[in-house]
């Protein structure tokens, strides 16, 4: 499939990214789209020259110099379990790695035509009550610079940014070696605690079930 260039917005400090393709450094890029309580994560490889080639040699494994549909896709499927393996997502005091089944999208564009290559990943991400805190440890060689943006329903949000913050950052990048780890946090919506209590409440109840409905027979 052909990979969409996401909104300006996330690219604002990546105007490098339009010199020469055999100079254009290679970039990661996630954004984080808050929608309580649940989140979105884009994941963006835009990777140059130097970076996409040894990955288009890795593709094309009948040697013919083009990576074909099957090879491209095959290739897209190995880095997106290492895409996924690298993320970790905690919230509510439980860490995970992601689900296939929240993979929303998988974009790949430049695998034959071009010098560079773009690569896409988006997660949904539900059932988040009260924030989310996102760890990646993905690595690719070649790939130095982190860029972040916190987007959506950013007025809700109590913390924001790199690791632990203080306050509310939605902008920010690492260089390589940083530990990339994005908190969001906001006010639990008033729907989540009703639900909370009310599965509480079926919990205490249930043993009491069956004496209920033998009172209500007799009557």
């Amino acid at each position: 499939m052909r990979w969409r260039a996401p909104l300006a917005g996330v690219v604002l400090w990546s105007a490098q990214l339009t010199a020469h393709p055999l100079t254009r450094p290679s970039v990661r890029e996630l954004t984080l789209w808050v929608e309580p309580p649940q989140a979105r994560l884009e994941y963006v490889l835009l990777l140059g020259a130097d970076v996409a080639a040894p990955l288009r040699l890795t593709a094309d494994t009948n040697h013919s110099g083009q990576v074909s549909a099957i090879e491209g896709n095959r290739q897209l499927d190995q880095l997106t379990r290492e895409v996924i393996h690298g993320i970790r997502i905690c919230s509510g005091g439980y860490c995970r790695q992601p689900e296939s089944r929240e993979l929303e999208l998988v974009e790949a564009d430049g695998w034959n035509g071009q010098e560079h290559l773009h690569l896409r990943w988006r997660l949904r991400l539900s059932g988040l009550e009260s924030g989310v805190q996102i760890e990646d440890q993905g690595h690719l060689s070649g790939v130095h610079l982190t860029q972040v943006e916190i987007r959506g329903q950013t007025d809700r949000l109590t913390r924001a940014g790199p690791g632990d913050p203080e306050g509310v950052v939605t902008r920010f990048a690492w260089r390589a070696g940083k530990s990339r780890k994005i908190t969001a946090e906001w006010e639990a919506t008033v729907g989540s605690h009703w639900l909370v209590g009310l599965v509480v409440a079926l919990i205490v109840l249930l043993p009491f079930a069956p004496r209920i409905l033998r009172a209500r027979g007799e009557h």
